[in-house]
Parts: structure tokens; C-alpha cells; sequence
């Protein structure tokens, strides 16, 4: 089974990670400028082929842009079955 992890309400940008971040502060370079609506949160695995009777670990990280409360949901889209099958609550603030 093929899957698709997303957080539908989340920038269409690339993913900014923290750690590029603080990489990019101290070598002097701003290039997260450039980028008009960044993704916060970033999913590893996005994707993936599940076998059967089978499990696999999910990272959720959240780069804030912004100083704001987050109320969003993962969504899981399986291949030739249905787009947002499943759906897990995210909170953070």
C-alpha cells in the first residue's frame, strides 16, 4: 500500500526545517526571503509503501513562522483507495 502523509492546511512552499534555519543565521545568509509561503511542518516520511500487518514511525516537526496557536490535521492518502482516509489531530502552540 502506497501512502501520503500532509497537512493540508500548510504553506505551498518548500519546507523550511529549524536547523537550516540556524545554519543560515550564523553563516550570514537570510534565504528563507525568498520563499512567500513556506511549509512549517515537516513529515519524514512523506510517503511510502506499507506492507501488510506492518508499521512504520512518522516524524512531525513544526518550524514556526509565526507566534500563533496551531490547530491542524496530518492527513493520510492512500493510492487507489482515497485521498484523506485518515486524519490525526496536530496542536501546538
Amino acid at each position: 500500500m502506497t501512502f501520503y502523509l500532509r497537512i493540508p492546511s500548510d504553506g505551498n512552499g518548500p519546507v523550511v526545517s529549524c536547523l537550516s534555519e540556524v545554519t543560515e543565521e550564523s553563516s550570514g545568509s537570510d534565504s528563507r526571503l525568498s520563499f512567500s509561503d513556506p511549509k512549517e511542518f515537516e513529515i519524514v516520511p512523506s510517503s511510502g509503501v506499507l506492507a501488510p500487518q506492518s508499521e512504520v514511525e512518522i516524524t512531525v516537526s513544526l518550524c514556526s513562522n509565526t507566534r500563533r496557536h496551531y490547530d491542524a490535521a496530518m492527513v493520510v492518502d492512500v493510492e487507489g483507495v482515497a485521498l484523506e482516509l485518515f486524519s490525526l489531530p496536530i496542536s501546538a502552540k
